[in-house]
């Protein structure tokens, strides 16, 4: 059915629509929140009651996730001579773990985190910007235009402005500096399936998540600011646990230990073996969330 707007509503949960948005050439909330809504949410909120439990999760999962964080930098770093270290501009970096894994395997990594609560733990593993990218943005003597690399893992579908948030970051980064990007991959086939049957019907949506992207609509939105997308990479797809009959939509103990044997696989696998797959997931679109590796042109 129609929006207000005249925009098709192609999923609906608990009174949150998402639609296409032609002018905008990506699928969105309908009606958008407020950029003050936002903004207070990732000051104050999100990690303090959002997610109390995530600096314990991230802890249980430090292995795991150094491993992934190693094989994705491993993309973007550039060559550099005499020894220098690479320059990495983490933009949300939350409780600093990317930022972490980046410094010991020798990157100078930076942080924009909005968020106090996780500022503190950050700020052990480099520079952090206690703001969000707006008000770093706004701050003219404290402006960095030289990065070797940015990342904004899970971040463009929180984002009101994603065109904005993109021309920020091309005016930060060197020339032909990477761009790593990770963003759930929304409307495959499998998740239209799963959605059809799983007890939480259209699950994916949220209300945090303004913005839905498929790979074709993120490279559309990167090429329009100046990116190219070079390489993509995939992670697991948990959904089709769904169409197997296990629906841990009703049942997150149930998607707690299967994404633990996800977990375990990839950290007995070598890193060309994890890459090799990921790079396979990624250019298939068969994924749950799609790493985009784009270079400012």
């Amino acid at each position: 059915m129609p929006t207000s707007n005249g925009l098709e509503v192609i999923a609906e949960r608990d009174g949150l629509r998402v639609v296409f948005d032609p002018a905008r050439g990506y699928y969105r909330l309908d009606p958008l929140p407020a950029q003050a809504d936002i903004d207070a949410l990732y000051r104050a909120e999100f990690y303090q009651h959002d997610k109390p439990d995530y600096l314990a999760q991230m802890e249980r999962q430090k292995a795991w996730w150094f491993s992934l964080y190693g094989d994705w930098l491993s993309l973007i770093r550039p060559d550099t001579a005499h020894g220098e270290r690479p320059v990495l501009l983490d933009v949300g970096a939350g409780y600093g773990y990317l930022m972490e894994c980046a410094d010991a395997l020798g990157w100078k990594a930076i942080g924009v985190e909005p968020s106090p609560a996780a500022v503190t733990r950050a700020s052990r593993f480099g520079m952090v910007h206690p703001c969000g990218w707006r008000e770093h943005w706004d701050i003219s003597h404290d402006r960095i235009d030289n990065a070797d690399a940015i990342s904004a893992l899970w971040f463009l579908e929180h984002e009101r402005e994603p065109g904005q948030f993109l021309e920020w970051a091309y005016s930060c980064l060197a020339p032909r500096g990477a761009l790593l990007l990770i963003v759930p991959n929304e409307l495959t086939a499998v998740q239209r399936e799963a959605s059809v049957i799983a007890a939480g019907g259209n699950w994916w949506t949220h209300p945090h998540h303004v913005n839905y992207f498929t790979q074709s609509t993120l490279a559309n939105l990167l090429g329009r600011h100046g990116f190219r997308a070079v390489d993509w990479l995939g992670t697991y797809d948990m959904q089709a646990h769904i169409l197997d009959g296990d629906d841990y939509t009703a049942d997150p103990e149930l998607g707690a230990r299967l994404h633990l044997t996800v977990e375990e696989l990839e950290m007995q696998s070598t890193r060309e073996k994890r890459l090799r797959a990921y790079h396979r997931r990624g250019w298939d679109g068969a994924c749950r969330d799609l790493i985009c590796v784009a270079r400012k042109e």
